[in-house]
């Protein structure tokens, strides 16, 4: 798909939602050679890239050089790009840090990040009965945060999942 094509689109629509899975997946086809013109150049340096909708990682196990990000933002400003400096991290290897949205330990294991769980638990301690006063969008919302939690920390959040999806199920229809 053209980039031309894509934006296009975007004009056509007017608005994509926010959070809406179409913002992704535009943001992911508008600009994906520019990504894999990254990637292999990453390759060629021996790092290993990822990318998460429009965050770019790379990660090695050898040092980093500071001026990798100089030479990216190049590529990217070639495509009407911009890296923005204020998120341009540095980590030592064995440190904790937050990529896209998950928690890496130093010792490489996942875990859904402080930030999330709060932002889980906070329309819930608003209420006073819990899941079973939450309104629509509240449950919908802590609906897709758990499934976030549950799926980065694997074996928690189930049974709270499982509620939620149920109050989310008697929502949608009407009971």
């Amino acid at each position: 798909m053209s980039r031309r094509l894509l934006r296009t689109l975007q004009l056509l629509v007017l608005h994509v939602p926010t959070g809406s899975p179409v913002s992704q997946l535009l943001a992911y086809w508008a600009n994906h050679r520019i990504f894999d013109r990254v990637n292999e150049y990453a390759k060629r340096r021996g790092y290993e890239f990822s990318l998460y909708v429009d965050d770019i990682t790379l990660s090695t196990d050898a040092k980093l050089s500071r001026k990798i990000h100089i030479t990216i933002s190049r590529l990217l400003r070639a495509n009407d790009l911009r890296l923005k400096r204020k998120k341009i991290q540095y980590f030592r290897q064995g440190q904790d840090r937050v990529i896209t949205g998950v928690l890496i330990k130093g010792d490489g294991l996942l875990r859904a990040p402080n930030k999330l769980k709060k932002k889980f638990f906070a329309p819930l301690k608003k209420r006073k009965n819990g899941i079973s006063n939450l309104a629509a969008k509240e449950a919908r919302s802590s609906l897709g945060r758990a499934n976030a939690i549950k799926y980065i920390d694997g074996k928690g959040f189930h049974q709270l999942h499982t509620t939620l999806s149920e109050r989310v199920s008697r929502l949608d229809s009407g009971r």
